[in-house]
């Protein structure tokens, strides 16, 4: 039996001019075309066909790997290893909308806390921070909240190179952290306190030194994710400037809960450490 396009349109719930695109590509052409008339023909044997073609669409095959499929007559043992390759590709693509998802997310509960943020609201301390002898990574970053993969491989290497370290997680900052300029990484050091100097393999990233305490530094509890800290440093910025104190060193931030000890960012506490002095100000 041979339909019309117009019915077999209908039979098949695609429009005609999808069966016209795909007879043009090449990928499903009519049973019979009419050399009098024009007209186009399909047969009841090519609905199976359509049908596979209409799912390999919907999972986003690409009319050129149609084509290749439907030239070379693939095995289903190809087509299988092509849809396996499909089904990885889709996984990424919801992993990266969930991770897009958590951004938006993030941003809103953000700009939330930002429109009723006070420094009020925080409770700031300032205390002496000692010179703290560390092993550490130094790495570049384009998002100062990505760095999992540092204490991924610092864990490696501490055990590596059989470290004994002391309680404490550390990231060390060098430059903005509140208005990075986003043409320039952003420098960071990984650190892990230590009561002695360690021998360390020459060719790990693993450093060791001794970095300088401060007579002063503001400190501020974040509670929740990294990616939320900003309303943190920014409250903790304004004390410093509203108290007449200037910034004297690189930020730190020690990690009290994190992804070691809970599974949900939300209960992540980070102490929020920026060095400082009186300013000028100050001073008369």
């Amino acid at each position: 039996m041979r339909f019309r396009i117009g019915d077999f349109s209908k039979l098949v719930k695609l429009p005609v001019k999808t069966l016209r695109y795909y007879e043009e590509a090449g990928i499903f052409p009519p049973d019979h075309v009419d050399p009098d008339t024009g007209y186009r023909y399909y047969s009841a044997g090519q609905i199976p066909v359509i049908n596979e073609i209409i799912l390999l669409r919907e999972i986003g095959f690409s009319i050129s790997e149609l084509d290749y499929i439907l030239r070379k007559g693939m095995l289903r043992e190809g087509l299988l290893d092509m849809m396996a390759v499909k089904e990885l590709e889709i996984n990424q693509a919801i992993r990266d909308s969930m991770q897009k998802l958590k951004t938006i997310q993030t941003l809103k509960r953000a700009i939330q806390e930002e429109a009723s943020a006070s420094i009020s609201q925080y409770k700031i301390t300032v205390r002496a921070l000692e010179d703290m002898p560390a092993v550490y990574l130094a790495a570049e970053l384009d998002d100062y909240s990505r760095q999992g993969h540092l204490w991924e491989e610092l864990l490696v290497l501490l055990e590596k190179n059989r470290v004994r370290t002391l309680p404490g997680c550390y990231t060390i900052y060098s430059g903005a952290v509140m208005e990075p300029d986003d043409s320039q990484p952003l420098q960071v050091e990984i650190v892990k306190p230590v009561a002695a100097r360690p021998a360390l393999r020459a060719e790990d990233r693993l450093r060791y030194r001794v970095f300088p305490g401060w007579a002063q530094a503001a400190c501020l509890v974040h509670k929740g994710e990294h990616k939320s800290a900003r309303n943190s440093y920014k409250a903790l910025i304004d004390w410093i400037e509203e108290h007449r104190f200037v910034i004297a060193g690189n930020p730190r931030e020690l990690y009290l809960e994190n992804d070691l000890t809970t599974s949900n960012p939300m209960d992540y506490v980070t102490e929020i450490q920026i060095p400082i002095e009186a300013s000028e100000a100050r001073r008369r």
